[in-house]
């Protein structure tokens, strides 16, 4: 060892040495040089220390003689050597040292003192193994430290810190689980003295600290955990603040880079709570900061943090930081949705450790509960279950029932997850009980719920009830009599609906067996191709049966091979579904099967799990014989009254019954299970009770189990015998019947026993005691039926002298005159219901006969139509009340339906019979219509009854009732299904398509409305309407499907009907005429319904001869049977208004062009191309003839509509006003039947033409009758004496109608009086009829037709102002929105602008016309504008940017199918660049000979609000088009048009490409000026700039201009950002991504402002907006306008629902529905948002009524002037207005003297400014993306 360079001790060290500067060593102790071996220094080193050890700080010589000694031992040879066990020894010296120089060191260096705590510290280490032979000396030395607190001798280093850190984490290191506890205390007596003591803590030394605490440290040392855990609980007062300082940094500061620790705050800050909650004290308001970031993944951290402080069991920080608590509840409705996870997941914890915050999670657990995401309403119901499957008490019922709800969800995991939690609350505290009856009755609800969940179509859900009956309701793992108890009681306890489900559940379960057991049959049998044929369709039936039926099907098949290869496995299959297999059985055969499936074993086994599931679905796991012994017994004992039914919660008497239902239930499904003597004998203790209900459910079970009682148990029989006689003769009815059907049914001799009940009845029939005679009509009707060849004379004589003659032809008593359509059973006289009876026996007796050979079925019939003519009153005495007439109609209707039933009565019911038996359903009772529908449609959905009769329902269009409505459809749905899906299962089927097919109703119901009663006059709008709306209710449910060409195929029996005559009455030009009628107005419908009816049938449909002759041969009907405008009227409900050149013009001969005429039905699928001729001869022609004249066609899928040639009227005519004609009497040309002549089409110039026709006058004919009572014929078809008059606008009389709102009265009301151009002296005769025109060429160079595709904001508009502009030019607006069109041909036109009404009142019904009928609008007109949308894409390539051309293609291709000739087609919607030379390429595609279209481009430059004064006004025209000279000549043509009012200089014409980009380019300069100046009103409202002061100073730059500079919330409207988005994508596609990126930045700064300003609102009223009241005004994009496309508000609307604000929403022009939908649209809210949070006011004051704050988003003028003081009375204080439009500029300083806080954009107002801080939850959105599961809150 060198000691060369080692310093002289005093000197060195600056010390103070011996007098002589010597070392004293203790006695003994030689001196210690580096030439003594390290074993000698050792042994002198431990005498040191003991000398050291006994020395104590009063020794004043000892310190002095000792202190170079001291002063040696810190010198650089002993802290640096390398033997460890002398480093040990200096450091346990040194400590001493420290300890008895205390409180001065001998060490005045501050870099030797550094050095020896170094150290000191470094040897601290050697604590770490407790075994060593050391550790006792190490530890001496930390008590030692510990106890002199050496180390806060270092406070007065600069490094201290270093010391401190190296110390620090010196001690947690070392630590671990084989130190005691007095190490640890010394440790934390060391640090805490540091940290107490001290200034501060430094971020380091903390850091060392907190380590600890993260999860990954403190999984691998648990012991520096505790260490640590204790120092803070130990420092906490002090070393708070340093937290508080440290976690400020980070969460507040995002100073991430002060500790390594920072991306570990929240793991700490759990820590640091569990360890004392005071050491976070001022770290709570952090996290409220926190919750609030913009980064949803820091949001999601903390939320995860708080719920385990909160939810923790002994955290009372909810209660002790109430604002942190709501702060963090608002996180439910985080728009980010693993933060509303993360909420939802904490709510369980919550709710079992903390039941007093359940009713603060309640509310925000019931939004979540509708959130959109499957995930988070998955959690509710866990969260929810969990809770209360811990204890019930922890949830409420309003939890309990989120959860009820959500068995219904639309997502099949979280209706699974609810039904299951359900199933197992009901388990644990109703089954077993374990919270006590209180907890049992709140959950009592569960098994109704469940079981009501069977009604679902989906057969998971089917499955799933099934599975939670068998292991939740009645655990089928239970012993039998404890089973059989528990399903007794909850049969018994089941509301009605859920005993309908339970006896579903069963019968379904049993017709599965059923369909197993008929496929074990059929391997049975050997093989053919008949055998495999029902083999495949039983496997697909029983597929269906089993979840994924298209998976199930592959499954099924291969059991079936299985079977077929396994005889074993067949007979273990017979037995589980053989009648008497037992539960144990069934259960040994299922794991039987399942072991032998199971082969090879795999982890998963889909197909195996597929037979398990069916194999459960057949297996008798609750019912056999065993079972139902023991039902037996439980129903004896509730008998006896030694039951405990009080106790289950169910009365004896309501046990019995149910226990009786239920055995009654279980009859069907499981009969041979009763065969015991046991069981029978209690049933004939049940007959002898008087409860009803009792013995009718005994009789029944009789009925359906005692086949072997005859034989087996002749006891039974002996007893049984006499009771069920005794109940027929004298029980009630239903006993009667049942008692009747027993004896059938059980015993040998019936008809020995049947001739003993019917003979003393028959002889005792009395009509004068009709009470009596009720039991006995039922037992010999049923008699009668079941044995007709046995009683077959007798019952006749009964039925001619007693039935008819004495019962039904009199009326014995008088009924209650109280005027009441309907009564109860009750309430009913005796002799009324003996009536109804004896109906009843008459249809059961013919239907026991099945034949007509008496011809007694004829009598019948007539009897029952004459009861339904007479309204019920046979006698037509009037004795009888109107509630018992009704109750005689619906007998004698529900007759007539149930003789229909049999085919030997359908064949012999007349037509007339079933018109009257069809007239029911239209009955003035309720009752009486409401019952007979329930009967038709159980006896059609069984498929008993005729196709025929399902036309019937055709009538419940006209029944006043919506829901009476509404059922019939659902009904028909039902059966138009059912019959469908029973063609496809059944191939057989085929062959009876005639009375399966649905479709083929079409004739039914065709003939049905020709023969209604209400149907009198054909040319009846109003009765037409009513035939319309009768067909529309059938065939809108037909037409769903197009299966096969359907619709063509309907189609096509409409007109083959036409080409027949009525059978009824062939020979009666009216009836046929209405037939035809009928006919047309059906093709009118399904013409206008679907685009594909004109393909070709799939077959020719077979007419039913009952109803309608033979076509004879060469008859062909091909007239019109409603006129043009009829058509118009009933497609739209509106006249078709008349065009006045059209009345007035001269005829002229026309021979350039070429009329299409309209087909009839022998026509379809072919065009007739014929000259055409005007005759200038005038002549009378028939209203239809008048009206196919007319402008506007019926459909726009009708294939060829009537063509009108346009005639140019004689120079010499000159329009004159104030001239009024009548349309109706305006002739225009006569179009010739016969097909393959020529037609001729005439035309009268007459001034007044006064005379009508003959035909007008007898198809009008005087007003049809009063109305006539339904069921009964009309008497006469042209009743009354009122005479025709002209007045049209008077209604007609019809017959009856269902209860409607007044409807409009017939069409030509408006162009009834229309102005027609007065004639010239000079020209008042016709024109020479040889003059004629060329009309090629006049289309080619002046326009005189106009056709515009798109009736919305700019077709309308644009064409209404045209058509003002250019009278002489006819201009029709067509659309295939029919609402629509109906709106703009009514007073309230669909879109409002400022003088648009005016323009469009002052044109409609003379040049200005607006039609659903597009395809002839396209064939007249010279011009077609195309203004139809062009939205943004969502989706595919370019999504969110580039316009979507759909409907702009689908224009073009329309256009080029319905041209021909000459053709200008122009685009007026907002296209991108070259989207005409598309349009182009699609005409040449297409093209035909004669065809010539050119393509112009003529942007519109209108801002709404102010339209129609840029249309009349405007700054430019622009036209484009090719540079051809046929181009050319087209944009003359159009400027032609325009230069009636726009001077030519301001038509500009350019190339069409300059003219598409000028359309984007202008828009875009637009938007970006809107954009630039609310970028700066941000930067004014952050520096106190007033953004208007601003624009008025840049906008006094004539570079610049002060045009589009108003600060406001952001533009909107249907153009700026579409065609700005639209530019950007062009430019991507160009690649010039530097300009698409300029022009993104338009629409960034767009959204950005939008956020802004909903940020503002949101931190304005103090940072939440939940459920409070916010008062929106302004709803549309813009003033003086209704368009809400793009509309800011729908924006800030959007932002405020997602913080769970509650919106008022006014606006004086956008109607209410508008703003629902675009509210609901899914990428702004989803489920029932907009139902909850928004609520549309009538006026401004009610909306701010209550409210917190007023915020405006639309600039309407009257905004300013509303009284705020009367605002401000009735709003929440303080009150704000949050003004988006600066609207109120210059009412400030008013509203804040009345008490208002103003924000407005781009200024301060406040005086108390509101704090503003960007919110980052409120995220980037837009209408134009696809929806994303977005969350609701």
């Amino acid at each position: 060892m060198d000691f060369a360079a080692q310093p002289k001790p005093a000197a060195a060290l600056g010390g103070v040495g011996s007098a002589d500067g010597k070392i004293a060593y203790p006695p003994g102790v030689k001196e210690i040089t580096d030439k003594i071996t390290t074993d000698e220094m050792i042994k002198r080193l431990k005498m040191v220390v003991k000398t050291f050890m006994d020395m104590d700080q009063d020794s004043e010589d000892e310190k002095q003689q000792y202190l170079p000694l001291a002063l040696h031992l810190a010198s650089e040879f002993f802290l640096r050597n390398p033997n460890k066990d002398v480093r040990l020894l200096v450091a346990c010296c040194l400590a001493d040292i420290f300890r008895i120089y205390a409180p001065e060191a001998p060490y005045t260096s501050h870099d030797k003192l550094k050095d020896i705590f170094l150290f000191i510290t470094r040897q601290l280490k050697g604590l770490e193994d407790t075994k060593s032979p050391q550790f006792n000396r190490y530890f001496y030395l930390l008590e030692n430290l510990a106890w002199v607190k050496s180390y806060n001798i270092c406070f007065e280093l600069e490094d201290c810190n270093e010391i401190f850190i190296q110390l620090f984490r010196t001690l947690f290191s070392v630590i671990n689980n084989s130190h005691n506890k007095k190490v640890q205390m010394h440790m934390l007596d060391l640090m805490s003295s540091i940290i107490m003591e001290g200034d501060g803590v430094t971020q380091e030394l903390l850091d060392s600290i907190l380590i600890n605490l993260i999860p990954a440290h403190k999984n691998l040392n648990k012991q520096s955990f505790d260490l640590a855990k204790g120092l803070l609980k130990r420092t906490v007062q002090t070393i708070e603040a340093c937290i508080a300082n440290f976690f400020n940094q980070v969460l507040v500061l995002g100073r991430s880079s002060v500790s390594d620790l920072s991306e570990h705050v929240f793991d700490l800050i759990q820590e640091l709570f569990a360890i004392d909650p005071h050491l976070l004290l001022s770290v709570m308001p952090q996290l409220e900061f926190k919750l609030k970031s913009n980064d949803g993944e820091e949001r999601l951290a903390v939320v995860r943090l708080l719920a385990k402080l909160f939810g923790s069991k002994d955290s009372d920080l909810a209660t002790q930081n109430r604002p942190l608590w709501q702060c963090f509840l608002g996180r439910f409705n985080d728009i980010h949705v693993p933060v509303r996870l993360e909420s939802v997941k904490f709510a369980s914890h919550c709710l079992m450790n903390h039941p007093d915050l359940a009713k603060d999670l309640t509310e925000y657990l019931k939004v979540r509960s509708h959130d959109p995401e499957e995930a988070i309403r998955h959690d509710v119901i866990v969260t929810i279950i969990t809770a209360a499957k811990r204890d019930l008490a922890l949830v409420n019922d309003q939890l309990l029932g989120f959860v009820r709800e959500r068995t219904l969800d639309k997502r099949w995991r979280v209706r699974k997850e609810a039904m299951m939690g359900l199933a197992q609350l009901y388990k644990k505290y109703c089954l077993h009980g374990e919270a006590g009856k209180e907890a049992a009755e709140k959950v009592s609800w569960i098994k109704d719920k469940l079981l009501h969940i069977y009604y679902q179509n989906s057969i998971d859900d089917k499955l799933l009830v099934e599975k939670i009956f068998a292991q939740y309701l009645v655990p089928h793992n239970l012993e039998t009599e404890e089973r059989m108890k528990c399903l007794y009681y909850l049969y018994a306890s089941l509301d009605p609906n859920a005993v309908k489900a339970l006896n579903e559940m069963w019968k379904c379960q049993n017709m599965l067996r059923s369909h197993v057991r008929e496929l074990l049959d059929l391997h049975k049998q050997p093989t053919s191709e008949t055998n495999c044929s029902a083999m495949f369709g039983k496997l697909m039936t029983i597929a269906k049966n089993l979840p994924d039926p298209g998976k199930a099907q592959d499954f099924v098949k291969k059991f079936n091979q299985v079977l077929g290869d396994d005889e074993k496995l067949r007979s273990q299959l017979e037995l589980l579904i053989s009648p008497t297999c037992s539960c144990k059985q069934a259960d040994v055969c299922v794991r039987e099967i399942a072991r032998k499936l199971a082969n090879p074993k795999q982890p998963t086994n889909p197909f195996l799990e597929m037979v398990k599931f069916l194999l459960e679905r057949i297996a008798p796991v609750h019912i056999d014989s065993e079972a139902i012994s023991a039902l037996v017994k439980l129903m004896n004992k509730s008998i006896e009254g030694t039951a405990d039914d009080e106790e289950e919660g169910v009365s004896p008497d309501t046990a019995i019954r149910s226990g009786l239902e239920l055995l009654k239930v279980l009859s069907f499904t499981h009969p041979t299970s009763f065969h015991s003597a046991e069981t029978y004998e209690s049933l004939l203790q049940c007959l002898r009770m008087e409860d009803d209900k009792v013995a009718e459910a005994a009789i029944q079970i009789f009925r359906n189990t005692g086949h072997k009682i005859e034989t087996d148990l002749p006891q039974i029989r002996s007893t049984l015998i006499p009771i069920l006689h005794q109940k027929a003769k004298r029980g009630t009815p239903h006993q009667a019947k049942q008692a009747v059907h027993c004896i059938h049914a059980i015993f040998t001799n019936k008809e020995v026993q049947l001739a003993q009940i019917f003979e003393p009845l028959s002889r005792s029939l009395n009509a004068d005691v009709p009470e009596q005679l009720i039991t006995p009509l039922v037992s010999l009707g049923h008699i009668s039926m079941l044995a007709p060849d046995q009683f077959a004379s007798p019952m006749k004589s009964v039925v001619a002298n007693f039935i008819v003659k004495d019962l039904l032809m009199n009326d014995r008593s008088t009924g209650e005159k109280n005027g009441k359509l309907w009564s109860p059973d009750e309430e009913v006289s005796p002799e009324v219901l003996a009536k109804v009876q004896a109906i009843k026996l008459l249809v059961r007796w013919l239907l026991g006969m099945k034949n007509n050979q008496s011809k007694s079925a004829n009598s019948t019939l007539r009897l029952l139509s004459a009861m339904l003519v007479s309204e019920g009153d046979l006698t037509e005495q009037k004795r009888i009340s109107k509630s018992d007439m009704s109750r005689l109609r619906l007998a004698a209707g529900s007759a007539i339906m149930k003789l229909a039933q049999e085919p030997c009565y359908h064949e012999i019911i007349t037509p007339e019979q079933f018109q009257l038996c069809a007239l029911v359903i239209n009955d003035e009772c309720y009752q009486v219509r409401q019952i007979f529908a329930q009967k038709l449609h159980k006896a059609l959905v069984k498929l008993l009854l005729p196709l025929e009769y399902m036309a019937i329902f055709a009538l419940c269009a006209k029944d006043p009732v919506k829901e009476r409505r509404a059922h019939a459809r659902q009904c028909l749905l039902k059966n138009i299904s059912i019959r469908r899906e029973y063609i496809k299962q059944n191939p057989m089927a085929t062959e009876k398509l005639l009375s399966l097919l649905p479709e083929y109703v079409v004739p039914y119901m065709i003939h049905l409305l020709a023969h209604d009663p209400d149907f009198t006059r054909s040319q009846d709008v109003d009765q037409l309407r009513d035939i319309k709306e009768c067909l529309w209710f059938m065939l809108e449910v037909l037409m769903t499907k197009n299966e096969n060409n359907s619709h063509a195929f309907m189609k096509k029996m409409a007109e083959n009907i036409k080409l027949t005559k009525d059978a009824q009455s062939p020979d009666e030009s009216k009836t046929n005429e209405k037939l035809y009628t009928v006919c047309d107005v059906a093709l009118c419908v399904i013409n206008s319904k679907s685009a594909l009816c004109n393909a070709d049938s799939p077959k020719d449909p077979v007419l039913p001869m009952k109803f309608f002759t033979q076509p004879e041969k060469d008859f062909c009907n091909d007239k019109s049977y409603i006129s043009e405008e009829t058509r118009v009227l009933l497609l739209t409900g509106k006249p078709k208004p008349t065009g006045v050149l059209g009345a007035v013009n001269k005829p002229l001969s026309a021979t350039g062009r070429k009329p299409y005429v309209r087909s009839t039905g022998a026509e379809t699928g072919s065009n007739i191309n014929v000259n055409s001729e005007l005759n200038p001869s005038t002549g009378n022609r028939s209203r239809e003839q008048s009206s196919e004249a007319a402008e506007t066609g019926v459909s726009e899928n009708e294939e060829n509509p009537v063509m009108i040639i346009s005639v140019t009227p004689a120079k010499n005519i000159d329009p004159v006003k104030n001239k009024e004609i009548n349309s109706d009497q305006a002739t225009q040309g006569n179009i010739s039947s016969d097909r393959g002549k020529k037609r001729t089409v005439t035309a009268a110039g007459a001034e007044n033409i006064q005379q009508k026709t003959d035909e007008e006058v007898d198809e009008s004919g005087p007003p049809a009758p009063s109305k006539p009572k339904r069921g009964r014929r009309p008497k006469s078809e042209s009743q009354g004496n009122a005479t025709k008059t002209d007045d049209v606008s008077k209604p007609l009389g019809k017959g009856r109608k269902r209860a409607a709102g007044s409807q409009e009265g017939p069409g030509g009301l408006e162009a009834g009086n229309a102005k027609a151009p007065k004639l010239q002296d000079g020209a008042k005769k016709a024109a020479p009829a040889e003059r004629q025109i060329d009309l090629q060429s006049t289309v080619m160079f002046e326009i005189k037709k106009i056709c515009c595709i798109g009736a919305g904001y700019v077709g309308g508009p644009t064409c209404s102002v045209i058509a003002q502009m250019c009278p002489e030019i006819k201009v029709t607006v067509v659309d295939v929105n029919e609402s629509r069109i109906n709106a703009w041909n009514s007073p309230t036109l669909p879109i409002y602008e400022p003088g648009l009404k005016e323009v469009v009142e002052a044109c409609r019904g003379k040049n200005l016309f607006f039609s659903t009928n597009i395809d002839d609008a396209i064939k007249e007109a010279d011009l077609v504008f195309i203004s139809v949308n062009t939205p943004t894409k969502t989706f595919g390539m370019g999504k969110g940017r580039a316009a979507d051309l759909k409907y702009i293609e689908a224009c073009a291709r329309r256009i080029v199918q319905n041209s021909h000739g000459y053709k200008i087609v122009t685009e007026k919607s907002t296209v991108p660049v070259r989207a005409a030379e598309s349009i182009r390429q699609i005409f040449d595609a297409n093209t035909k000979p004669n065809l010539n279209l050119q393509v112009l481009s003529n942007p519109e430059f209108l801002a709404e609000g102010t339209a129609i004064k840029d249309l009349k006004n405007p700054d430019r025209v622009l036209i484009g088009g090719d540079e051809t000279p046929e181009g050319q000549r087209a944009v003359q043509a159009l400027c032609a048009v325009y230069q009636h009012w726009v001077p030519k200089e301001k038509i500009l014409t350019t190339n069409t490409w300059s003219s598409e980009l000028s359309k984007l380019a202008a828009n875009a300069f637009l938007a970006q000026r809107i954009s630039s100046i609310n970028s700066i009103s941000a930067l004014c409202e952050a520096t106190g700039a007033d953004v208007e002061e601003v624009a008025t100073a840049i906008g006094m730059d004539q570079r610049i201009g002060n045009k589009f500079l108003k600060a406001s919330v952001g533009f909107g409207g249907s153009c700026f950002q579409k065609d700005v988005l639209n530019l950007v994508y062009l430019c991507e596609a160009l690649n010039l991504p530097e300009v698409a990126h300029y022009w993104q930045q338009v629409i960034d700064i767009n959204d950005y402002q939008r956020r802004r300003f909903a940020s503002r609102i949101i931190d304005g009223l103090f940072n939440t907006v939940t459920d409070k009241k916010i008062a929106i005004l302004g709803f549309a994009f813009k003033k003086d306008t209704g368009d809400t496309r793009e509309s800011s508000s729908i924006y800030i609307s959007k932002y405020l629902m997602d913080e769970g604000a509650h919106l008022h929403i006014y606006d004086p022009k956008v109607p209410r529905e508008q703003i629902v939908v675009d509210l609901s649209h899914p990428g702004v809210s989803e489920d029932d948002q907009v139902s909850q949070l928004v609520t549309i006011s009538k006026d401004p004051y009610e909306a701010c009524d209550g409210a917190h704050a007023v915020v405006i988003c639309t600039e309407w003028d009257m905004f300013k002037e509303l009284d705020y003081e009367r605002i401000h009375k009735k709003m929440l204080k303080p009150a704000f207005i949050f003004d988006g439009r600066r609207v109120l500029d210059g009412l400030h300083h008013e509203l804040q003297t009345i008490g208002f806080q103003i924000e407005t954009i781009g200024k301060k107002v406040s005086s108390k400014r509101i704090p503003y801080a960007p919110s980052g939850e409120i995220p980037k959105f837009s209408l134009q993306d696809p929806p994303n599961k977005k969350p609701r809150v």
